[in-house]
């Protein structure tokens, strides 16, 4: 496989299975992403996650995945273990990280 244009960054929280998967998942698939622990008291990150779900129009959940294209700078963001968006988003070379 060719290096990732990508990078990759989960959010992640204590207790969490959803994140569990989520990187073992990126692991598995020999994804390198880096991981950023939201304390249940870190209430400016807490209240940034909030604003991208409402953005996104959802509700809040863990893990908070994210992926930058390196070129471009253009971002896809969603919340969940989502191993269809880990396939589309980051290991698919051919289709772009969507904005």
């Amino acid at each position: 496989m060719a290096p990732l244009s990508r990078q990759v960054t989960v959010y992640t929280k204590d207790g969490c299975g959803e994140c569990v998967r989520t990187t073992s998942l990126l692991n598995r698939k020999k994804v390198p992403f880096a991981t950023v622990h939201v304390a249940d008291d870190d209430e400016t990150m807490i209240a940034a996650l909030k604003a991208v779900a409402e953005a996104q129009g959802v509700a809040p959940s863990m893990p908070l995945v994210e992926v930058t294209d390196d070129e471009s700078g253009d971002r896809v963001q969603w919340f969940g273990h989502r191993p269809d968006y880990v396939l589309s988003e980051i290991l698919n070379p051919s289709r772009g990280v969507r904005a």
